[in-house]
């Protein structure tokens, strides 16, 4: 058996249910993920992804409902790993077999990646018990937001409102860190696609808070939002004429939210800052217009 020694891959061993500790060759603790996780390597050379999950987490049920789901459905095996093992603290999953990629390779193949996106958020799996999408309040949030960025948000929430909404699965954290190109298969004469990991921020809303996701953390510009929201509209068949302005609503809203949580956690939020303050310019520009 394997023996890891630094503190996070051998808490992660420890935890590991015994079929698969006695079969353990080599662990490889993955540095991105907000909780400890790593990659292990079995003696038959299968390579799987183990995580800690946090109190609470949603994750491990809704891989298990669309693992349920895509037996029977047009849902890639490819699109979303599979899961092997889940108790109340630890994840057991396959590998996906890809890499990360980057806002080029994204504007690259955006149909592709429309219709995989639109795969998920249409999945016909039971919804109840994963949490609802909830729009902000100027109440709870704590960071010092300018006038224009308060008076914006509060616009976006009334469009949002107001508009006719799309609502689904969501993955809810696109970032780049969750996202992966698929490698070809074997004899494959296709693009392979892509793939979707860690759910643990999973909840059920409005189809364009994943786009508006992608938006802000990808850093698009406005023509290549639009251009995702087409792509994403002919995909799903959706024919809303205000469906990339609503989206655009979504995407200010996704940037505040995530630099309040950012700022209340001690984290980076320059990416957010820099979206807000960029478009707070750009309405600054329209009003003098």
């Amino acid at each position: 058996m394997f023996m890891a020694t630094p503190p996070v891959e051998q808490a992660l061993v420890d935890s590991l249910p015994s079929a698969y500790r006695k079969q353990l060759t080599a662990v490889y603790t993955v540095d991105k993920s907000r909780h400890p996780a790593a990659f292990i390597v079995l003696q038959d050379r299968q390579s799987l992804f183990v995580k800690q999950l946090s109190a609470h987490s949603v994750e491990a049920d809704v891989l298990a409902r669309l693992n349920r789901y895509r037996r029977g459905s047009c849902l890639s095996n490819r699109l979303l790993p599979q899961l092997l093992y889940a108790d109340s603290t630890l994840l057991i999953t396959s590998k996906i077999a890809g890499r990360h990629f980057g806002k080029s390779e994204l504007l690259n193949h955006l149909p592709a990646f429309a219709r995989c996106l639109h795969l998920i958020h249409k999945a016909d799996i039971e919804l109840a018990g994963i949490p609802l999408l909830a729009l902000p309040s100027m109440q709870t949030l704590t960071f010092p937001l300018s006038e224009t960025a308060q008076q914006r948000l509060a616009r976006a929430v009334a469009e949002i409102t107001a508009g006719q909404g799309y609502t689904g699965l969501l993955h809810g954290d696109l970032t780049r860190y969750n996202l992966f190109q698929l490698l070809p298969e074997a004899g494959a004469q296709t693009d392979a696609g892509f793939a979707f990991i860690d759910w643990e921020f999973a909840q059920v809303g409005d189809c364009r808070w994943d786009l508006a996701t992608l938006a802000v953390e990808f850093k698009l510009a406005r023509a290549e939002f639009r251009d995702l929201c087409a792509a994403y509209q002919s995909a799903s068949g959706i024919a809303d004429p205000r469906f990339f302005e609503i989206a655009e609503a979504w995407a200010w809203v996704y940037a505040i939210v995530s630099l309040d949580w950012a700022y209340q956690n001690k984290q980076p939020y320059g990416r957010y800052l820099s979206y807000i303050k960029a478009n707070e310019a750009l309405l600054s520009r329209t009003a003098s217009a």
